[in-house]
Protein backbone atom coordinates (compact mmCIF):
# COMPACT_ATOMS: atom_id res chain seq x y z
CA UNK A 1 0.00 0.00 0.00
CA UNK A 2 1.09 3.65 -0.88
CA UNK A 3 2.32 5.67 2.37
CA UNK A 4 0.14 8.34 0.82
CA UNK A 5 -2.62 6.27 1.68
CA UNK A 6 -2.06 5.19 5.07
CA UNK A 7 -1.97 8.56 6.67
CA UNK A 8 -4.83 10.10 7.28
CA UNK A 9 -5.33 13.41 8.68
CA UNK A 10 -1.79 14.81 6.83
CA UNK A 11 -1.29 18.51 5.73
CA UNK A 12 0.46 18.16 2.45
CA UNK A 13 3.17 21.15 1.69
CA UNK A 14 3.75 21.43 -1.88
CA UNK A 15 7.23 21.30 -3.52
CA UNK A 16 9.17 24.43 -2.62
CA UNK A 17 6.70 25.85 -0.12
CA UNK A 18 8.93 24.92 3.19
CA UNK A 19 11.24 27.02 5.05
CA UNK A 20 13.91 25.58 7.08
CA UNK A 21 16.25 27.51 9.20
CA UNK A 22 19.50 27.77 8.66
CA UNK A 23 20.83 27.28 12.14
CA UNK A 24 19.64 25.09 14.47
CA UNK A 25 17.05 25.70 17.41
CA UNK A 26 18.46 22.90 19.63
CA UNK A 27 20.42 19.92 19.86
CA UNK A 28 19.46 16.62 21.92
CA UNK A 29 22.41 14.97 24.07
CA UNK A 30 23.29 12.43 21.48
CA UNK A 31 24.51 15.64 19.28
CA UNK A 32 21.45 15.49 16.84
CA UNK A 33 20.58 19.04 15.60
CA UNK A 34 17.05 20.59 15.20
CA UNK A 35 16.03 23.33 13.28
CA UNK A 36 13.17 25.13 13.14
CA UNK A 37 10.83 25.03 10.04
CA UNK A 38 7.38 26.16 8.52
CA UNK A 39 5.53 26.37 4.97
CA UNK A 40 5.82 29.24 3.54
CA UNK A 41 3.19 32.02 1.92
CA UNK A 42 4.13 31.39 -1.41
CA UNK A 43 2.35 28.64 -2.24
CA UNK A 44 -0.84 28.34 0.17
CA UNK A 45 -1.31 24.44 -1.31
CA UNK A 46 -1.31 23.46 2.77
CA UNK A 47 -3.23 25.66 3.86
CA UNK A 48 -6.51 23.78 1.98
CA UNK A 49 -5.69 21.45 3.99
CA UNK A 50 -5.88 23.41 7.47
CA UNK A 51 -9.02 24.76 6.38
CA UNK A 52 -10.62 21.58 6.15
CA UNK A 53 -9.21 20.50 9.65
CA UNK A 54 -10.88 23.72 10.82
CA UNK A 55 -13.60 23.17 9.55
CA UNK A 56 -13.98 19.65 10.79
CA UNK A 57 -12.57 20.94 14.20
CA UNK A 58 -10.41 18.46 14.72
CA UNK A 59 -6.10 18.28 14.69
CA UNK A 60 -4.07 16.93 11.25
CA UNK A 61 -1.85 14.06 13.09
CA UNK A 62 0.62 14.18 10.45
CA UNK A 63 2.12 16.67 7.46
CA UNK A 64 4.38 15.27 4.60
CA UNK A 65 6.65 17.29 2.24
CA UNK A 66 8.49 15.50 -0.60
CA UNK A 67 10.47 16.65 -3.48
CA UNK A 68 11.25 14.31 -5.85
CA UNK A 69 13.38 11.11 -4.17
CA UNK A 70 13.21 13.20 -0.89
CA UNK A 71 10.44 12.85 1.30
CA UNK A 72 10.46 14.43 4.67
CA UNK A 73 7.53 13.32 7.21
CA UNK A 74 6.23 14.91 10.68
CA UNK A 75 3.82 13.83 13.49
CA UNK A 76 2.24 15.59 15.51
CA UNK A 77 3.87 16.80 18.69
CA UNK A 78 1.82 19.17 20.39
CA UNK A 79 -0.98 22.23 19.85
CA UNK A 80 -1.82 24.85 20.75
CA UNK A 81 -4.49 28.61 20.14
CA UNK A 82 -2.21 29.17 17.76
CA UNK A 83 -1.75 26.35 15.66
CA UNK A 84 0.40 22.97 15.59
CA UNK A 85 3.99 21.52 16.41
CA UNK A 86 4.79 18.90 14.53
CA UNK A 87 8.01 16.61 15.27
CA UNK A 88 10.64 14.99 12.58
CA UNK A 89 9.23 11.93 12.00
CA UNK A 90 12.32 9.34 11.22
CA UNK A 91 10.80 6.22 10.31
CA UNK A 92 9.18 8.02 7.36
CA UNK A 93 11.72 10.71 6.24
CA UNK A 94 14.44 10.19 4.03
CA UNK A 95 17.55 10.37 6.14
CA UNK A 96 18.87 13.96 6.42
CA UNK A 97 21.69 15.79 8.60
CA UNK A 98 19.61 17.27 11.25
CA UNK A 99 16.18 17.04 11.90
CA UNK A 100 13.28 19.77 11.81
CA UNK A 101 10.39 20.56 13.53
CA UNK A 102 7.42 21.74 12.10
CA UNK A 103 5.20 24.75 12.77
CA UNK A 104 1.69 25.31 10.95
CA UNK A 105 -0.68 27.68 12.08
CA UNK A 106 -4.60 27.57 12.34
CA UNK A 107 -4.71 30.99 10.47
CA UNK A 108 -2.75 33.20 8.34
CA UNK A 109 -2.54 35.84 10.98
CA UNK A 110 -0.63 33.49 13.14
CA UNK A 111 1.65 32.43 10.37
CA UNK A 112 5.73 33.69 11.44
CA UNK A 113 5.96 35.41 8.27
CA UNK A 114 2.25 37.01 7.91
CA UNK A 115 2.92 40.28 9.23
CA UNK A 116 6.38 41.35 7.52
CA UNK A 117 5.11 39.87 4.65
CA UNK A 118 1.78 42.40 4.67
CA UNK A 119 3.94 45.69 6.13
CA UNK A 120 5.97 44.84 2.79
CA UNK A 121 3.01 44.92 0.52
CA UNK A 122 1.25 47.97 2.53
CA UNK A 123 4.71 50.13 2.37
Amino acid sequence: MNSKKKLRGIVRIPEGALWISDYPSSSNTKGIKTHLAWPTLDNLGWFEDVLRFAKEQSSPGYVAYEVGKQKLHWKLASYTEDGWWFSHDNSRSSKTEFETTLFVPRELKYHPDYKARHARLLS
